[in-house]
């Protein structure tokens, strides 16, 4: 049910949008219905991360497989044949002190939704807050933080509009901000993983979308 947890919220986000009011004499406005189904968006976003974070309890790294892509159940909804790009970039840091890591997108076009785990070395980085927000309707409520401590930080994300976002190739959609713990000469790598929120994402043609990855790191000075 995971995999395809946000496939499953588009119906219910259409059905939501659709039960708004659409006379022409409003005074409400275009502007209006996509605050309100933006206001959907936000909500079942909200919902879907507290699913996750009730459903996945504490859990070992040790064994963890690499991100595969594809790897779906037989009910799968249709491929698309896009291929989005997840980069984490790369910092330098200074011991006892703070850095950010952005993550950075390729092909990120006419997406609806996505979802995913992020991960790193607990015992040299503490996850402080995400900044730097880059898609519509984006904030602290589409991250489940609740497995921080692990090195795990878990992401889900909808167009409220359900009209379809893209970007430019090298946009920031967020930072992860952290504590540095290691000592100098240390270097602690940020990934991405399919455990315990799994890879995907769709299209505003409602078909899967497949998700390359490239992982970063904190190299500490």
């Amino acid at each position: 049910m995971k995999n395809l947890l946000l496939y499953f919220l588009l119906p219910l986000l259409l059905s939501q949008c659709a039960a708004e009011p659409s006379g022409g004499a409003s005074s409400a406005g275009p502007s209006s219905e996509a605050e309100a189904a933006g206001s959907a968006g936000n909500e079942a976003v909200a919902q879907a991360v507290q699913a996750e974070a009730e459903q996945s309890g504490p859990a070992s790294r040790a064994g963890e497989e690499k991100p595969r892509l594809g790897s779906l159940p037989s009910s799968q909804p249709p491929q698309s044949g896009q291929v989005l790009t997840l980069q984490a970039r790369s910092v330098e840091a200074r011991a006892g002190g703070k850095t950010c890591v952005d993550v950075q997108v390729r092909d990120f076009n006419n997406l609806l939704s996505m979802q995913y785990t992020m991960a790193w070395d607990a015992g040299l980085l503490a996850f402080t807050d995400m900044r730097n927000f880059g898609l519509p309707g984006l904030n602290a409520q589409n991250f489940g933080a609740h497995r921080t401590a692990e090195g795990l930080l878990t992401f889900v994300w909808i167009d409220g509009s359900l009209r379809g976002v893209t970007i430019p190739d090298g946009s920031t959609i967020f930072s992860v901000c952290f504590d540095v713990k290691g000592q100098p000469g240390q270097s602690a790598s940020f990934s991405f993983t399919d455990k315990p929120t799994a890879f995907e994402s769709v299209n505003v043609n409602e078909e899967l979308v497949q998700i390359k990855t490239l992982e970063g790191r904190v190299d500490i000075r």
